[in-house]
């Protein structure tokens, strides 16, 4: 209460901070924890599919998906990027292929690899592959 800046001053620190007046002046809205299959959509992975668990993931640290994938499938090629990967392979055998070396997983087995290598998901099982699938920062 010693001084009380103008609009003008006020929205130029609020510049610096990058917050807007708006965002400023509204009270912040209580983050969602829980989701159910209602808040969940797919959208197209190469062959397959990912449903998105968490909406408007983009904004946060983390990214998880369920990506499934018919017998013989792939999913896009992930190109490198600043960040890791962790999977957990829910049903069916998947292989990871990188630009050298090829991991395969069955249901059960978890993989983390740096989003620096080129990489892709292939079921190469006999049956659909499901994939927990999770990117960070979020990249999808």
């Amino acid at each position: 209460d010693l001084c009380s800046p103008s609009i003008a001053t006020l929205q130029d620190i609020l510049n610096i901070l990058g917050v807007s007046l708006q965002e400023f002046f509204t009270e912040p809205k209580k983050e969602k924890v829980v989701y159910s299959q209602d808040d969940y959509f797919n959208s197209k992975n190469g062959g397959g599919t990912n449903t998105w668990l968490i909406p408007n993931s983009q904004r946060k640290d983390m990214e998880p998906v369920i990506l499934t994938l018919p017998q013989g499938a792939s999913a896009e090629e992930r190109l490198p990027f600043e960040g890791e990967e962790f999977g957990y392979v829910l049903d069916g055998a998947v292989e990871i292929v990188t630009l050298k070396e090829k991991y395969r997983l069955k249901r059960g087995d978890a993989f983390s690899i740096d989003g620096q290598k080129q990489h892709t998901l292939v079921n190469v099982g006999k049956t659909e592959a499901r994939v927990l699938w999770v990117t960070t920062p979020s990249n999808f």
